[in-house]
């Protein structure tokens, strides 16, 4: 008589073991879809369970695939086969507690490429695209090449409307001038530049690749704009360049007013961007840049990086790039810095600290769910290691575990030069504030806040 194998404990396996062990690739720290896919696609995981968006791959009745689909999936194997498999390859008991095997079988795991570095070849030439140059080809490109038509026929048309909006908007918000080079290179939509652009863009590439690319999204059996929900004022667009070209590969959407629901949950942008087909570079980084200057200060945001004093009159005195958020910058184009001077401007809360040095988490009392969370600075570690040592002596129990912030990240990505720029909080908590307050003198002492 067969035994009855624990499916609640087979499904309860860590997916990412179970794909480890399928031999699934594992890039830009996900996991790729096996099958049919001219590029590499990823699948997303969630409650130990997997789904590809592009190919609908590992389908179940709710959706998403937990261990013994995914086994059924991969290795055409039937439910029962897949139990097998899991059973023995993770030393799961049966029902009764008894295994087929005293050991788990020891499945050989495909190494796991972690980041796959952009290196920038200076002698490759910055091209400058028309676009009416190649809309004739349009229907002959690949996914990357038409997400960057798309992206950039949207960038230009907000940098040719009405301007005074936005001006006034980082005037009197943000206390930055019309001036300022950066501010320039941002476009504006109104409501009614929102209206004309789609139309415009529905008959030049049309309404599923505006979808495919984010610009549209289906709501009750329409198509409407992505961000139909900021219906007041404008929104601000923030651009991603491409590497070697003035093509744009992503943007931050900021609304000039922003519904309720944005202030209440502090979401100050909205991203728009397909990850899946091409990763946008922060912006303010581009060819240009990186050839003419070799100091980069890193900002939280763009207002932060609009706001570093000397960068007016279509002049960059200070280079810099703006994350969106405090992990907003892709692993992958650290390297790019490499042989560059690198200055972290983060913001001063802890949550911009936490990003700049990384930081240990320690979780203690299972019944309280006790978490602490510590800075690796000098006086961080030192708290984090006397936290520890009380927990042990009343024979506690904890977890920890640590998060790399931007520093060990560089490192790690081959960049020799970081310094961190510190100030004191009461002069604004990031750099934005210092400009608002006054206060960038005492931060750049060497050059007028311009």
């Amino acid at each position: 008589m067969s035994k009855s194998f624990d499916t609640e404990q087979l499904n309860a396996l860590p997916l990412e073991s179970v794909l480890d062990s399928l031999g699934v690739d594992f890039l830009h720290k996900k996991y790729m879809c096996p099958y049919g896919h001219k590029r590499p696609r990823s699948i997303t995981i969630k409650h130990n369970k997997c789904k590809c968006y592009n190919c609908n791959a590992f389908p179940t009745d709710d959706k998403f695939g937990g261990p013994i689909s995914v086994v059924m999936y991969m290795m055409k194997a039937d439910f029962i086969e897949a139990c097998t498999w899991l059973h023995e390859a993770f030393n799961v008991p049966y029902l009764d507690g008894s295994y087929s095997q005293e050991t788990a079988r020891v499945i050989p795991k495909k190494k796991k490429v972690e980041v796959e570095y952009m290196i920038f070849n200076k002698d490759e030439q910055c091209t400058s695209v028309m676009i009416k140059e190649y809309i004739s080809k349009y229907a002959s490109m690949q996914d990357e090449q038409r997400l960057k038509m798309v992206y950039t026929y949207l960038y230009r048309y907000a940098l040719q409307t009405e301007q005074k909006a936005k001006f006034g908007y980082y005037k009197k918000e943000r206390g930055i001038a019309s001036n300022n080079t950066y501010i320039q290179t941002i476009g504006y939509l109104s409501q009614e530049d929102i209206a004309e652009v789609l139309t415009l863009m529905k008959k030049t590439f049309g309404s599923e690749d505006l979808e495919k690319f984010g610009i549209l999204k289906r709501k009750e059996d329409k198509l409407v704009f992505a961000f139909n929900y900021v219906n007041q004022g404008g929104l601000l667009v923030v651009p991603s360049f491409d590497l070697y070209t003035d093509m744009v590969t992503g943007f931050m959407m900021r609304p000039t007013h922003p519904p309720q629901w944005m202030k209440e949950k502090g979401v100050k942008e909205l991203q728009l961007s397909q990850t899946s087909i091409l990763k946008p570079l922060p912006f303010g980084l581009n060819c240009k840049m990186l050839r003419e200057n070799d100091e980069f200060f890193f900002t939280e945001g763009h207002p932060d990086l609009c706001s570093i004093p000397g960068n007016i009159n279509s002049q960059i005195k200070r280079a810099g790039i703006a994350s969106p958020g405090t992990y907003g910058i892709a692993d992958e184009a650290l390297s790019l810095f490499r042989g560059k001077k690198v200055i972290l401007v983060y913001d001063q809360d802890f949550s911009g600290q936490k990003a700049e040095h990384g930081y240990h988490t320690l979780v203690y009392d299972t019944v309280k769910a006790q978490r602490l969370e510590f800075l690796d600075t000098k006086d961080g570690r030192k708290k984090f290691k006397e936290k520890k040592k009380i927990l042990l002596e009343h024979n506690s129990q904890f977890e920890t575990s640590f998060k790399m912030g931007m520093r060990q990240k560089l490192v790690l990505a081959g960049v020799k030069d970081i310094e961190t720029l510190t100030w004191n909080k009461s002069w604004g908590e990031d750099i934005n504030d210092l400009r608002i307050n006054c206060n960038l003198s005492m931060v750049f002492p060497d050059r007028s806040a311009s």
